[in-house]
């Protein structure tokens, strides 16, 4: 059997015996690494099998697959973006233009949202001790249900958020008729000078952008300058979307699930008073 050990090595003054290198690249040369490399850079995202097979190594174990490419790299998820096309791109641009000078402290940013009972997919990860079972959770079916509700955010406050009810239709007369109960009350309560300096936001969603709604918007008496004109495509230029991130750690941040929609929405209106 051939020993683990080869030739002594001096270490300051002391000869101490090296122990070789097992398992780990000792059948692949250096011309078989850049290969790898060179077919992972092509080819991200791809199983070990397969960039393996592309680097002409189709007999390399799993085991010896995996510890390769960890010393080259690292597991990732693809990245989501917007479809952005050229058009979008000048319109962005433009709405930057026209809203350079804007006092974005004055802008109501508005958003609906959707919280299920199992929660996203995302939280259920996280690090478990060696030796330790992994905690089990429930997967059912569209989540297992859940609520939409609906928020704003203007300065340093918050809006709401408001749910919506149980089987709500999320069409025109349906978002005006909650914009009605929901907004309008605190709407109506500001100033006229706050009024005239305020600045309603929301995206282009069909049930937002129908000639019924804008024509609703424009009856309670946000009009003109009043509406900003929001480009297509600009999910991530909208800050509510930080505060559905940092609600949603909130709600489930410790693995939470629930049994009820109401549980739910209990634990959500606590959360946004904490925050």
């Amino acid at each position: 059997m051939r020993s683990p050990y080869h030739s002594k090595v001096c270490n300051e003054g002391k000869f101490e015996r090296e122990k070789r290198q097992t398992g780990l690249f000792t059948s692949l040369r250096d011309r078989d690494i850049n290969r790898i490399k060179l077919v992972l850079s092509r080819n991200p995202h791809k199983s070990s099998n397969e960039i393996f097979q592309a680097a002409g190594m189709p007999n390399v174990p799993k085991s010896t697959r995996c510890r390769v490419l960890r010393t080259l790299g690292k597991v990732k998820a693809m990245e989501k973006r917007p479809a952005l096309t050229k058009k979008h791109k000048e319109k962005r641009l433009e709405w930057a233009w026209a809203y350079m000078k804007q006092d974005f402290s004055k802008v109501l940013f508005t958003d609906e949202c959707r919280a299920t009972l199992d929660g996203p997919d995302s939280w259920a990860s996280g690090w478990v001790l060696h030796g330790c079972p992994p905690a089990t959770c429930l997967r059912r079916q569209q989540g297992g249900g859940g609520v939409m509700f609906w928020a704003g955010i203007i300065g340093k406050e918050v809006l709401g958020p408001f749910r919506a009810a149980d089987g709500f239709k999320l069409d025109s007369k349906g978002y005006c008729s909650f914009l009605n109960e929901n907004f309008i009350p605190w709407f109506s309560e500001k100033s006229e000078d706050e009024k005239k300096t305020f600045v309603f936001q929301q995206d282009n969603a069909p049930s937002h952008a129908s000639k019924h709604t804008k024509s609703w918007i424009k009856d309670s008496g946000i009009e003109g300058a009043k509406l900003m004109d929001w480009p297509s495509q600009t999910p991530d230029l909208n800050p509510i979307g930080h505060y559905w991130s940092i609600l949603m750690k909130e709600v489930y941040g410790s693995g939470g699930q629930y049994n009820t929609t109401n549980e739910l929405w209990t634990t959500i209106e606590s959360a946004s008073r904490r925050i």
